[in-house]
C-alpha cells in the first residue's frame, strides 16, 4: 500500500494535473448491448481476390521513384 502512496506522490510532484484526472473508464457500453444487436451472418462467403500483379506493379513503381530520387539527388 505504501507504494501506491509513493507512486501518487511522485506524480504529484512531477505531474499535478495528471494526477488530478479522473481514473475510472471512460469507454462503456450499456448491459446487454451485445446481445441485443441483430448481426446476421453472410449468406456465402465473399470471393477471394488475388493482388499479386498490383504488388508487382507497386513494387516496379516504387523501385523506379528510389532509383530516380538517388540518381537526380546526387547531381545537384
Amino acid at each position: 500500500m505504501e507504494n501506491k502512496k509513493d507512486i501518487a506522490h511522485e506524480l504529484e510532484e512531477i505531474a499535478p494535473l495528471l494526477n488530478r484526472i479522473n481514473k475510472k473508464p471512460v469507454q462503456t457500453v450499456p448491459a446487454g448491448y451485445f446481445e441485443q444487436l441483430n448481426f446476421q451472418k453472410p449468406l456465402t462467403a465473399a470471393p477471394v481476390v488475388s493482388m499479386k500483379k498490383a504488388t508487382s506493379w507497386y513494387r516496379w513503381a516504387a523501385a523506379a521513384v528510389v532509383t530516380a530520387i538517388l540518381v537526380l539527388g546526387d547531381c545537384n
